[in-house]
């Protein structure tokens, strides 16, 4: 839907492995029992959407029962954190408000109709602060520009200017890579604590100590809620 080029995820090797020992990454199987300390042989393993989201998306816009309009105005907000969004989840109770045959510009219209009533008592949100908006804010910030004639144009934008300041950071700050593990880490984590996953324990590797809570931000730094 948006011609944007791969993301540069590449960290440095020492910055990896100084950030693994200082968050204690062990794999661990007390059934075995196994452990040995580090990672998976897969570097930067990490829950992602699922490819089943992409292949209803895709079946939605063939079928043109949702237009690309309103996909993108969803998917937009909080891009950087596509898994584990709580910014995310906060719109799905909008959608049960929509009519049964609504579609194209006319479903768009509806859905901004029913999240600025349900954000109107919400803090206003400021175009050049997108991080501090509610998902809500954000949803409404994006479906304006997907009512215009470049909307297109404008998302591509903003994901390659979010995809420079990532690349950015791995090449130049020290620090990115302590950030992004963690963030990594954390996710892991969520994941690792979801019911009924049968995959082996070995997976994602167990954490001495427990994570914050962690989110990607626009300008690519890591935000880490308070313990």
């Amino acid at each position: 839907m948006l011609a944007v080029e791969a993301l540069e995820t590449r960290v440095r090797r020492a910055q990896y492995v100084a950030a693994i020992k200082r968050l204690g990454f062990r794999l661990a199987r007390p059934d075995l029992p196994f452990e040995q300390p580090g990672d998976t042989f897969f570097g930067a393993l990490t829950p992602a959407m699922a490819v089943e989201d992409l292949v209803h998306l895709q079946l939605l816009l063939d079928r043109n029962l949702i237009a690309p309009e309103v996909i993108g105005s969803l998917l937009m907000v909080d891009f950087p954190n596509p898994v584990f969004s709580q910014k995310r989840a906060s719109l799905a109770r909008h959608l049960t408000g929509l009519a049964k045959g609504e579609s194209g510009a006319a479903l768009l219209a509806r859905l901004i109709a029913i999240v600025e009533q349900a954000a109107s008592d919400q803090p206003a949100c400021a175009a050049t602060d997108l991080d501090a908006c509610t998902g809500d804010r954000q949803f409404l910030h994006y479906a304006k520009i997907a009512q215009t004639a470049d909307w297109r144009d404008e998302f591509t934008r903003t994901l390659r200017t979010y995809s420079a300041a990532v690349a950015g950071r791995l090449l130049a700050d020290a620090k990115a890579g302590d950030d992004y593990v963690g963030l990594l880490a954390w996710r892991r984590q969520r994941f690792r604590e979801l019911p009924r996953i049968a995959e082996s324990k070995l997976l994602f590797p167990t954490l001495d100590n427990a994570v914050s809570e962690r989110a990607m931000r626009l300008n690519a730094t890591v935000a880490v809620a308070p313990r």
